[in-house]
């Protein structure tokens, strides 16, 4: 993936370059900034501010332990006593019981009191690092890379109620889960535990116990889960894998709690599954970020579209982001109705690579976009399509053989015909004269989805067409 990185203090720190028209700027600085890395966002809805973590020092003229607040105008300190923040990970924040939880750097549970001001952290320690909580049945559910927690085994997935750490009654991995979700009074634990059970990288928990999700997903070496948000009353499922329920469907899939259910193909560079680090739901649709740069729809025009590194899902079609980034960030917010992204001191509002004319916008590790009014996403409203209703191409599915009636438009004599395969690459080119009616022989072709196209002059038409047994 290309990215640029710079060493410093011995972390790895992302660049985020955006490309746009020459001198234009989309990044505006927060105040005079932080002093070193950020981490971690938290828009936190009790005292209505952007909460910033990292390896800083010093926020805008506030001394701070990397911990500290925006308010849209200026930064704060949150309280005493509280541990620095781990350092080159994001660290969930939460609330529960009226607290505020995160992990400190000494790898203990620590909670902020709204009412005193005060930090205060938990005796037992984990032996590794938090990267997701969220509250089920009344009680802290806890993920990661731990298998301790004080004296206590615990297997990556562990439960707090106030006042002591619980384990599970059924072990899920000894491997990583990155994220927990509460989708439909189920718990849904997603991570990169695909090589050691047969859940595929994501599992429920009911009934004191594990459960796959059909048949999982497969691929990736192992398949890894590292987003999972609810979106429409169905759990999205972000990360990196190739194949579900036999099928090529990589990297971002919906679950209606029965049954998966596609929201197209996204890729990387040379047909590769994207990686999908983020999903947030902000303004009525689903935003994924993480290494995706080509989606094709999975609805009609089932139209192949180009991204950088980020794209936005409106429950029936994907669209490209207005900025183009090329690197993505580890840390992204909304807050105020603004979208807010970690980088390094500077973020390129301009032209990329950077050139004469290039400007950059000072950020100082905390950025907040201010063009197309702060709003990511294009306009995702294309022209009617003129794809016809699958009725004139049959079989479908086909086995050998397929049959094209009635589906020209222009008065063209001759035809352009191109089938592309789930991954975007043509495997089928021919030109034809125009007919009422046509037979193609594609009995050479695999079994799977594929996009049929009908060019014709300045017109052009796209059918999903699929080759079973």
């Amino acid at each position: 993936m290309p990215s640029f990185f710079k060493m410093k203090k011995g972390f790895i720190v992302i660049f985020i370059f955006i490309k746009a028209l020459s001198h234009a700027q989309f990044f505006s600085g927060c105040g005079s900034g932080l002093n070193a890395n950020l981490y971690g966002l938290f828009s936190d809805t009790i005292t209505n501010k952007l909460i910033v973590s990292g390896n800083f020092t010093k926020a805008g003229n506030i001394n701070c332990k990397g911990l500290a607040t925006w308010d849209g105008q200026k930064f704060d300190s949150l309280g005493t006593g509280y541990e620095t923040p781990m350092y080159g990970r994001q660290t969930p924040f939460i609330h529960f019981q009226g607290k505020l939880y995160t992990q400190g750097i000494d790898l203990k549970l620590q909670y902020y009191n709204y009412s005193t001001k005060i930090w205060t952290k938990l005796n037992d320690a984990f032996d590794g690092v938090i990267s997701s909580m969220v509250i089920f049945n009344h009680e802290l559910f806890l993920s990661g890379d731990f298998r301790k927690i004080g004296l206590l085994k615990a297997s990556c997935v562990a439960k707090y109620n106030g006042f002591k750490f619980d384990t599970l009654n059924e072990r899920l991995t000894y491997n990583y889960v990155s994220n927990l979700c509460v989708y439909k009074n189920r718990l849904y634990a997603g991570g990169n535990f695909g090589s050691e059970t047969n859940f595929g990288g994501i599992a429920y928990y009911e009934n004191n116990q594990w459960h796959p999700l059909s048949t999982g997903l497969v691929g990736g070496g192992p398949p890894e889960v590292s987003a999972l948000t609810i979106y429409k009353d169905k759990l999205y499922i972000g990360g990196m894998w190739f194949n579900i329920d036999g099928k090529f469907n990589p990297s971002c899939v919906a679950w209606d709690g029965n049954k998966f259910i596609s929201v197209g193909i996204l890729q990387y560079i040379g047909g590769q599954p994207a990686t999908i680090s983020k999903l947030i739901v902000h303004n009525g649709k689903l935003f994924a970020f993480g290494g995706v740069d080509r989606i094709i729809n999975p609805n009609p025009p089932y139209d192949t579209l180009n991204t950088n590194f980020g794209a936005v899902w409106d429950d029936y079609q994907w669209c490209p982001l207005r900025p183009h980034f090329t690197s993505f960030s580890t840390a992204i917010e909304t807050y105020k109705d603004k979208w807010y992204f970690n980088g390094y001191e500077t973020m390129y509002g301009d032209s990329l690579p950077p050139n004469a004319n290039t400007v950059e916008d000072s950020i100082n590790y905390l950025g907040v976009y201010i063009a197309n009014n702060g709003q990511l996403e294009k306009n995702c409203s294309r022209p009617k399509s003129n794809v016809k209703t699958l009725t004139s191409i049959y079989p479908n599915p086909f086995t050998n053989s397929i049959t094209l009636e009635n589906i020209f438009n222009s008065n063209e004599a001759n035809i352009q015909l191109e089938i592309i395969n789930s991954i975007g690459q043509k495997v089928y080119v021919t030109t034809i004269k125009k007919s009422s009616k046509l037979q193609i022989d594609l009995y050479f072709l695999p079994t799977g989805i594929y996009y049929l196209k009908v060019i014709e002059a300045t017109e052009q038409s796209t059918y999903k067409i699929i080759k079973s047994e």
